[in-house]
């Protein structure tokens, strides 16, 4: 949701519509740095070799 420019105040209100609790934003900040590590990691791979449809 982060990624797709949903606000960090808007995230925790969803989390807590999904699941009854909510999420802290430091919480939601510390997910997202962890998530953007593999982001970025994918997005410079090498393409030389595969198959990309």
């Amino acid at each position: 949701m982060y990624l797709a420019g949903v606000s960090v105040r808007r995230v925790e209100d969803i989390t807590e519509a999904l699941w009854g609790s909510k999420v802290s934003p430091a919480t939601i900040s510390e997910l997202n740095k962890k998530a953007y590590v593999h982001i970025e990691d994918w997005r410079n791979r090498p393409l030389q070799g595969g198959h990309y449809p």
